[in-house]
């Protein structure tokens, strides 16, 4: 039997959350582990005090946007899988997530568990030793 994939959620809204978990619940072929802070402060404390397999981060946050925690997670995690997720299709805020890191940006409109799922797990794969260049 294989480890859950942990999955650190940071967002305000409780109602995503929720999304997030039922998307991951329906998801076949894997399993999750979520957890969830309500800031992106909250969020970086969670990171530094367990390991995630990934981290879906909201844009829009209380007291910083989602790209500023981004560049804080980089310092300390550089090779953490995270994605950037907004409740709407803001162009700005998508490059902004992908040049600070970010391997995925989705909108949560479009957020279905095929996506989500897909979405996650390419993060993963993207920051895996061998796809980084670095030796394992």
């Amino acid at each position: 039997m294989t480890e859950p994939t942990k999955i650190l959620v940071i967002d305000d809204n409780e109602g995503d959350w929720l999304l997030y978990e039922r998307c991951l619940q329906r998801s076949a072929g894997a399993t999750y582990a979520v957890s969830e802070a309500v800031s992106g402060e909250d969020g970086l404390v969670c990171i530094d005090k367990e390991t995630f397999d990934c981290v879906l981060l909201d844009y829009s946050l209380p007291g910083r946007n989602g790209v500023e925690i981004l560049k804080r997670i980089r310092v300390k995690h550089p090779f953490l899988p995270v994605v950037m997720l907004t409740g709407s299709d803001y162009e700005k805020a998508a490059i902004a997530a992908m040049r600070e890191g970010a391997q995925n940006y989705l909108t949560k409109e479009n957020i279905d568990s095929e996506t989500l799922t897909h979405a996650i797990q390419d993060a993963i794969r993207h920051c895996m030793p061998q796809n980084r260049g670095v030796e394992q």
